[in-house]
């Protein structure tokens, strides 16, 4: 994804201990709103790793919301940086967003780059709409 970024599944704990012993600085957690974050961020802080919660949704994504995600990952003193969630589909359309608004690619070249981190818009329904609203953010 590029040098310190990485991108998975919901850590374990075991997780987040080598995470913390390879010494990352942020990890990232993109939820549902109906998700609750509280363990997820006291055990990312209790091994000193800064803790970032985004809500994606199909209802609320939005340019700002890719914003904020394209300033994390940007940022080189986030890194290395963790971005994850429970089963990819979120981090999926958010990496497919990351390609169509920081390098400039077109549906079907974003889709394909996005497609080994969870972007999927033919798969669950919730995969569906969220790539619906994510394409719904550019005129082609």
């Amino acid at each position: 994804l590029g040098e310190g970024i990485y991108s998975s599944r919901r850590p374990e704990l075991e997780g987040l201990d080598w995470l913390q012993k390879e010494k990352f600085s942020t990890v990232v957690y993109l939820r549902q709103s109906n998700d609750d974050d509280t363990s997820d961020q006291r055990q990312a802080e209790k091994r000193g790793l800064q803790y970032v919660s985004q809500t994606i949704s199909a209802e609320t994504i939005n340019l700002a919301i890719v914003k904020e995600f394209n300033a994390l990952v940007n940022d080189s003193k986030q890194r290395p940086i963790l971005i994850y969630d429970r089963d990819r589909s979120l981090s999926g359309v958010m990496w497919y967003l990351h390609y169509r608004t920081t390098e400039s690619l077109t549906h079907p070249e974003a889709a394909l780059k996005a497609k080994s981190l969870g972007f999927n818009p033919d798969g669950t329904p919730t995969q569906k709409s969220l790539s619906q609203a994510a394409r719904a953010l550019f005129t082609e």
